[in-house]
């Protein structure tokens, strides 16, 4: 695709958010916005703003496991404004250029483009698994009515983007697969195409090693259920600060399938697209459309402005002050395993 053509498309994408966001909240109208933000708790609506802060404590022990694993050592304040920063980036930037200058943070932090480029792809499958985990106990709720067919196609979509990467993982033991790029890359006459097959190569080593250490996933895995339960825990926090009954179930499924939708990053930072299927899940559980549309749009602010208030700071740290480890020593000391 041509780039004029490109960013006509990101254009129309964002638009097409925004409107969906602006209909939510023209839909709930200002006199129901006046009373439904009137009687809200302060202190509860507190809680759900120390839940997500909760939310980033496990995905900062999360990613510092991982880099330690192969062989980074970095402090947990690095590792909290390298994550934070990419989440700020993915917020205001489509397909998920936050992803890619997280990879760039971790190299310069001494970490090998490919394993940096490994443990971000690591993260995000273990996010998805976590997804899929989830969601399991809100599905016996729903199994007494026929549940639509997107939501059933999202879960099983969460399924499968893990069971492709780990069984192919668990099926390589030899690691045929990284040979494979290998010698793709040792006869291909183009020195870049060499190069980048040499480089997914070592990337896929990274995942392999980190993916067939069963502690490490363990332990992974935990934080990473434990991360979507407090995301699930701020759209709850949030209802009952409105005074308005909902199960936990139905909050962390809602959450859940909000982030399965903008996972495919077709608005800048899901914007629109978290708020409507936050809305229609929580409305197939019989809350009111006002309150569903309040808690979608609320529950997005709160994230999305903790990423960017803590994100855009972290961009700042990490473009002035050069990279260090845990140990004060310079990161261009580390190497990675």
């Amino acid at each position: 695709m041509k780039p004029d053509a490109r960013r006509l498309l990101n254009a129309a994408f964002a638009a097409a958010g925004i409107l969906i966001l602006a209909a939510l909240i023209l839909k709930v109208g200002l006199a129901g916005w006046e009373k439904l933000l009137r009687g809200m708790d302060p202190g509860v609506l507190l809680s759900a703003v120390m839940a997500y802060a909760a939310v980033w404590v496990f995905r900062t022990l999360r990613l510092r496991r991982i880099i330690r694993h192969r062989g980074g050592r970095i402090s947990a304040c690095r590792t909290f404004e390298i994550h934070v920063a990419g989440f700020a980036l993915n917020a205001v930037l489509p397909a998920k250029a936050g992803d890619v200058a997280t990879v760039g943070f971790l190299k310069r932090e001494g970490i090998e483009i490919a394993t940096a480029a490994a443990i971000v792809v690591q993260t995000r499958i273990l996010d998805i698994l976590a997804l899929a985990l989830v969601m399991i106990p809100s599905w016996f709720r729903l199994a007494g009515k026929d549940a639509p067919l997107w939501m059933v196609s999202s879960f099983l979509l969460c399924l499968l983007l893990v069971a492709v990467p780990f069984g192919i993982v668990w099926a390589d033991r030899e690691r045929r697969v990284s040979r494979f790029f290998d010698r793709a890359g040792m006869n291909s006459e183009r020195p870049f195409r060499s190069r980048a097959l040499a480089k997914m190569g070592e990337a896929y080593d990274a995942f392999h090693a980190m993916a067939r250490d069963g502690w490490l996933m363990a332990v992974s895995v935990l934080y990473s259920v434990i991360v979507w339960l407090c995301e699930g825990g701020v759209c709850y926090l949030l209802f009952q600060a409105l005074g308005v009954g909902v199960s936990p179930e139905a909050a962390v499924l809602a959450v859940a399938l909000g982030n399965a939708g903008k996972g495919f990053q077709v608005t800048p930072g899901g914007i629109g697209v978290y708020e409507g299927i936050l809305t229609v899940v929580l409305c197939e559980f019989g809350v009111p459309f006002d309150a569903a549309a309040a808690v979608a749009v609320l529950d997005h602010l709160i994230k999305k402005g903790f990423n960017l208030a803590f994100g855009l700071y972290a961009l700042v740290r990490l473009r002035v002050r050069p990279g260090f480890g845990s140990g004060g020593a310079s990161s261009n000391s580390l190497k990675a395993k």
